[in-house]
């Protein structure tokens, strides 16, 4: 009897997988406190970005250091959005980064809050030597050229697609839509959907990283809610 393969396995979560954990941590993206944007989509596809470019990198080496890439600059910059980050998609989300790139979330910190799309919010840093503003705060300047990460492609996976989803999570998590109502009840254990379809349809993005068919012996999905 042979060594199972990967997509026959029980289990595989990419919080242990090669010997370590490749995901980010969990982002409150109502953090700080401010405009309540609609950017589920933004963060989720930064996470998935992030975590598919450190897999890659480490497959080259070993000590490359962890990418985080920006998902206020998607907010700032990602098209069709008409009120702080509604409407917004993953899909289209990645077809910009395909075209314009994104850059280190050190470059374009996180503020809850649609911001321009120009070299200010897409990149800043001290001027050298710094200067300040009358109040002591520290004025910043837009980075020249700054580095930016691209997707070469993007994959749309048909619903069901099993096997496809399976053998895409080995190059890292996949952005999901689902309706949000029975996230707002979790605790733990397997969370499935008994009653029929909501007509609300998606209203909120997730990452998958891994799958689970021990639990119960009821397949699911892991996922990463960033909230």
């Amino acid at each position: 009897m042979g060594v199972p393969t990967r997509l026959e396995l029980d289990r595989f979560d990419l919080r242990d997988f090669r010997g370590r954990n490749w995901l980010l941590p969990v982002r409150n993206h109502n953090l700080p406190v401010g405009t309540e944007c609609a950017s589920c989509w933004a963060v989720t596809t930064a996470t998935i970005l992030s975590v598919r470019l450190n897999l890659a990198l480490a497959m080259v080496a070993a000590a490359a250091p962890q990418i985080e890439v920006s998902p206020q600059v998607l907010l700032n910059c990602v098209p069709g959005q008409t009120r702080c980050g509604f409407p917004g998609s993953s899909s289209v989300a990645l077809a910009y980064v395909q075209a314009h790139g994104v850059p280190h979330e050190s470059c374009a910190p996180w503020q809850n809050a649609a911001l321009p799309c120009d070299p200010i919010h897409t990149c800043a840093a001290m001027g050298n030597p710094p200067q300040r503003h009358l109040n002591g705060s520290v004025i910043m300047q837009p980075v020249k050229n700054p580095l930016h990460y691209y997707v070469e492609s993007t994959l749309r996976i048909p619903p069901g697609d099993v096997q496809r989803m399976k053998a895409e999570l080995a190059l890292g998590p996949l952005a999901c839509g689902v309706h949000a109502e029975g996230l707002l009840q979790y605790s733990r254990g397997v969370l499935m959907q008994l009653d029929p379809p909501s007509p609300v349809g998606d209203d909120h993005s997730v990452a998958i990283v891994g799958w689970n068919l021990t639990v119960d012996n009821i397949p699911h999905w892991i996922v990463q809610n960033n909230w």
